[in-house]
């Protein structure tokens, strides 16, 4: 479908939220999802992250519990990653255990494009 051009109107993206996704990747490119969770602030992401990083750290075979236990305690970078999210980027995690990455990572997640007056938000 075409664009349709409206004077004095402009097209703006919202965001609804912040989206948080874990997948087990191969390394032949094989990948498997670990869950995902949608949550309204950037603190909600988070707390979510850690959440998951703690449960895949007492699963996984070193050095990946030290690298993730050191990430978990780090309050500078966990700020940092809020941070980051607000200003509207994302922010990735990787942990490697036996061949196998499990990349943790947030997302802010928008609506679908909306038209607004030009002078609006």
């Amino acid at each position: 479908m075409a664009a349709v051009e409206c004077p004095g109107r402009r097209s703006i993206l919202l965001p609804t939220g912040y989206g948080v996704r874990c997948t087990a990747r191969w390394g032949d490119g094989r990948g498997f999802g670990l869950g995902g969770h949608t949550a309204a602030t950037a603190e909600g992401a988070l707390e979510w992250m850690r959440r998951r990083v703690r449960e895949a750290a007492e699963q996984l075979d070193t050095p990946a519990p030290a690298l993730a236990e050191r990430w978990l305690a780090d309050r500078v970078e966990q700020d940092h990653a809020v941070d980051v999210l607000k200003a509207g980027a994302g922010y990735d995690l990787d942990l490697v255990s036996d061949g196998v990455r499990y990349a943790f990572r947030a997302r802010v997640e928008y609506w679908p494009e909306v038209t607004v007056a030009a002078d609006g938000p």
